[in-house]
């Protein structure tokens, strides 16, 4: 079979860049952006493509946005799943049951969206054969919102796998957003020689004047070429010469509409309106809408007429502007009449059929408003706040009742501020305002203005918040009070983590039922009065078993055991926590929870697990496309990475970030950024700017005072560089402030630090050999630093048989736990002591990157790829390329040699 020859005139580099695309995909997986005007040749590309894809042997899959159901979460995802539905029941459980929920072929809770995208990730990896496949997306600016997540999602994990992923759009969109760094190839206009050949191949027989006109009329674009001049041949071509040429174009098509009849109207009209191009479904459809059978001639005469085409079982328009043409020239009932066919053609109470019958939907129908409502319920869920947004909206219109109609504007405006759109948020707070006088809907309310920007919780004004909670558990909600006041809770521990509100709320929780165990009371006690509190909950959690209590439930037990200063068994809670954000794929909630991990590795002395964990976290963040998040899990990035003594700048967070940088002004951002800063002062030796960054953290009069910043994080550090530049009654103070604290001082971690810091002041031997005695300070990281600082002071002291010793145990111990900068100064020192110390000697896995690492670690543990792939959120085939380059580094030949290899690389 010889190569397809390319036809399309004047597109020479474009038709090389899809060579290129389909010419690299064995070996790995890429992504081209094709972007242009309406009718300037995206579909002739992609059909290009897709004729060099299958001479190439690759597997072809075809799936595009329609405009009518861009409001419909999955509506495009569905012709993919469609086509793969043979290779679901071979997914693993939790991806199957996803794709099954979603698509309404079985009851559970709704899925994350980002499970959802795992799913498809897998189907499209596992069914990659051959030469590979190529996935074809047209009319991405109609795509909804669900599966525009989910493309995004595959694109960015394709690198390993034998997947070209072509997508058409229309310029201005926010694809950036979606694809990242995807190449992008913008179709202009044909030039002057290329159209008057374009024209001349198809309506050769034109004659010069009506062929300029023509020409002029067409500018350069494909498809008007083609559909003007077939126009003029038929002695029809009218343009109105003061419409844009898109709908000049849809006009000619909608021309030939008219000389059909109306079995072939029916057909066009039912593809119109639905996203499935089933050929089977559409028949059914039209044959309901017509009232007659839809035959094949009836379909061959669409075919022939240029307005569908044939491809593979499916019917698909000949171009976008078909699609378009038919709906305008469909007048109001007729389009509805075309929804209705294909919603009673659709499995009854799914998403799909609810969409079209509320599309056509005249008047109040509770029955559909409640659908719609729980449809939007899903969406919000799954975490497409967009897609609730419109659904909620759509089922408040429909509500025959006020109340109802009011309590639903109000869902749309929560599910409008989870998506960012702030103005259409506070618009539909308006409304509700105006729709009620219900008590409980207006503390909701009163409740969503606090979250708004601007809101007197951002202030740090709680009293509002509080107000609001009482009367929700006035109104008889009292779980739905202790949930707005730990959600509050949340957004003031920023700005005010400590004060009097704190025992309000506390006060509140238990008033409102919350039993001693309940983990949101143990959160509210650990965050917000940790002197008083800490030793309580410690106690209270010490006597649960990690696994009994919820997921949600779980994961604020590990914050609170953590902030309560607990060390040996937090990660207990916080595996238990992980393995469910993990397995319900809560991208968002994951990102920020491995900072806590994290904070466990670093606290274990496992530095490399600590960096590989904040590595992680950072992918995370930026996958689920919050800035603000991402801007605070960056934040926390550079504070781990500032203790193993690396040289960072907060200042790298705002230039990262910059459309949100202006969150860097409010605590606990500030506080973060001051921590950052002293401590990379410190490691660079410039300690009297290291004192004054720390101090401000400290200091209980500085506007950027934060305690668990303070005290958790810059509070040894502080003694240490405070103790280097004499000032030891500073250092004395903030120790006696700690030690104060007596809940906190108590726990294993806060003894440790304070046991380091009494250290650092008193310079004693004694001291030190406290410090550095496991059975007083369970931190490596602090063992090892406090060993330093004394090695470093028995130098000066010239004391130097004892100093090296300390110094050769601290610089082992750096090397151990992963702090190489740290691991650099106390080779330094000991080269000061007159002995040599080189840096480690090169390893087999010294290369090993954060993730292979990870990946190495679970085949380690007896995971399979495909159980990798599913816990990190990457492709079976991603795993399996990084296992190989695992093995190369480590210079080992299988799965069985990696427990011992990866041992061997922590213990050197």
């Amino acid at each position: 079979m010889t190569e397809p020859s390319s036809r399309l005139i004047g597109r020479t580099d474009e038709t090389a860049a899809v060579r290129e695309l389909l010419t690299g995909v064995s070996d790995q997986g890429a992504v081209l952006l094709v972007d242009g005007e309406p009718g300037v040749g995206k579909t002739a590309l992609a059909d290009a493509a897709v004729d060099q894809a299958r001479w190439r042997g690759l597997t072809v899959l075809r799936m595009s946005g329609v405009e009518t159901e861009a409001d419909l979460p999955w509506a495009t995802l569905h012709q993919l799943v469609h086509v793969l539905r043979d290779r679901v029941e071979q997914l693993p459980a939790p991806q199957r049951d996803a794709l099954r929920i979603a698509f309404g072929e079985r009851e559970g809770p709704p899925p994350s969206v980002f499970l959802i995208s795992l799913a498809t990730l897998t189907l499209l990896s596992e069914r990659t054969t051959g030469a590979g496949l190529l996935l074809v997306v047209e009319d991405l600016h109609w795509v909804d919102r669900s599966t525009r997540t989910v493309l995004g999602f595959v694109a960015r994990r394709i690198a390993a796998d034998p997947v070209a992923l072509l997508v058409t759009t229309r310029p201005g969109g926010d694809e950036s957003l979606t694809f990242g760094d995807a190449r992008t190839l913008h179709l202009n206009p044909l030039a002057g020689d290329d159209a008057r050949q374009l024209l001349a191949e198809h309506a050769p027989e034109l004659a010069e004047p009506l062929r300029n006109r023509v020409l002029d009329h067409a500018l350069g674009n494909p498809l008007a070429l083609i559909e003007l001049g077939a126009a003029a041949r038929r002695g029809d071509f009218e343009p109105d010469v003061g419409a844009p040429l898109s709908r000049r174009l849809e006009d000619a098509f909608a021309r030939r509409l008219h000389a059909l009849g109306d079995v072939e109207r029916a057909l066009v009209l039912v593809a119109a309106v639905s996203a499935d191009a089933r050929q089977s479904e559409l028949v059914a459809a039209a044959g309901r809408l017509s009232g007659r059978a839809v035959d094949a001639p009836a379909v061959a005469a669409l075919v022939e007429y240029g307005l569908l085409r044939r491809e593979s079982g499916n019917l698909r328009f000949r171009h976008p502007l078909v699609r378009s043409a038919v709906l305008q020239s469909a007048g109001v009932q007729e389009r509805a009449s075309a929804h209705r066919a294909v919603a009673a053609i659709l499995p009854p109470g799914t998403d799909r059929q609810i969409w079209h019958l509320a599309v056509t939907a005249a008047e109040p129908d509770e029955e559909l408003a409640q659908h719609l409502e729980n449809g939007g319920g899903r969406s919000r869920q799954s975490g497409d706040p967009r897609t609730a947004m419109a659904a909620y909206a759509r089922a408040a219109e429909l509500s025959p009742g006020a109340h109802d109609q009011a309590r639903r504007t109000c869902l749309a405006a929560e599910a409008a501020l989870e998506a960012g759109r702030v103005a259409e948020s506070r618009a539909l707070v308006e409304q509700v305002t105006r729709r009620t006088a219900d008590r409980s809907l207006l503390a909701r309310v009163a409740w969503l203005q606090e979250l708004l920007p601007g809101g007197a919780l951002q202030r740090g004004e709680p009293a509002t918040a509080i107000t609001i909670a009482d009367e929700m558990f006035a109104a008889g909600h009292a779980d739905q009070a202790i949930n707005v006041l730990v959600t509050m809770a949340f957004h003031y521990w920023g700005s005010t983590p400590e004060g009097p509100a704190w025992s309000r709320m506390i006060e509140r929780v238990t008033t409102y039922g919350a039993a001693p165990d309940d983990p949101r009371l143990l959160w509210l006690m650990a965050f917000g009065t940790p002197g008083a509190n800490s030793a309580i909950v410690r106690a209270r959690i010490d006597a649960m078993t990690p696994g009994e209590a919820e997921p949600e439930g779980a994961r604020l037990l590990a914050l609170a055991y953590d902030h309560a200063g607990a060390f040996a068994r937090v990660r207990d809670f916080t595996r238990a926590a992980e393995d469910d954000l993990r397995r319900t794929g809560q991208l968002a909630a994951l990102a920020m929870f491995l900072q806590t991990v994290a904070s466990q590795h670093f606290h274990a002395g496992d530095g490399r697990r600590a960096i590989e964990t904040v590595d992680e976290s950072q992918r995370l963040a930026e996958e689920v496309g919050e800035p603000f998040l991402a801007m605070s899990v960056q934040a926390q990035n550079l504070l781990i990475r500032a203790h193993f003594g690396e040289d960072v700048r907060s200042a790298t967070v705002g230039e990262r970030y910059p459309d949100t940088a202006f969150a860097l002004d409010y605590n606990p951002f500030q506080a973060i950024g001051a921590i950052v800063d002293g401590v990379a002062e410190a490691k660079r030796g410039r300690f009297e700017r290291a004192f004054e960054h720390l101090r401000r953290v400290l200091d209980p009069d500085s506007p950027i005072r934060h305690w668990s910043w303070g005290d958790r994080e810059a509070f040894p550090h502080f003694v240490d560089v405070a103790v280097r530049i004499g000032r030891h009654d500073e250092a004395a103070a903030a120790i006696d402030r700690i030690a104060g604290r007596t809940g906190l001082a108590e726990s294993p971690v806060y003894a440790s630090m304070l046991v380091f810091a009494r250290a650092a002041v008193a310079g004693t031997d004694e001291a030190f050999e406290q410090a550095i005695s496991p059975e007083h300070n369970v931190l490596p990281y602090w063992r090892a630093r406090a060993g330093l600082l004394h090695g470093e002071q028995l130098r000066r002291r010239r004391t130097v048989s004892e100093a090296r010793r300390h110094l050769r145990t601290a610089r082992d111990a750096f090397d151990r736990i992963g702090a190489t900068g740290w691991a650099d100064t106390a080779r330094a020192e000991l080269r000061a002591a007159g002995e040599e110390s080189p840096g480690t000697a090169p390893r087999p896995g010294s290369a090993l990157t954060p993730q292979e690492e990870r990946i190495a670690t679970l085949a380690a543990d007896g995971l399979t790829n495909r159980e990798i792939a599913e816990r990190l959120f990457l492709s079976p085939r991603t795993v399996g390329a990084h296992l190989y380059a695992v093995y190369r580094k480590l210079e080992i030949n299988s799965r069985t040699e990696l427990g011992a290899a990866l041992g061997a690389l922590r213990r050197h």
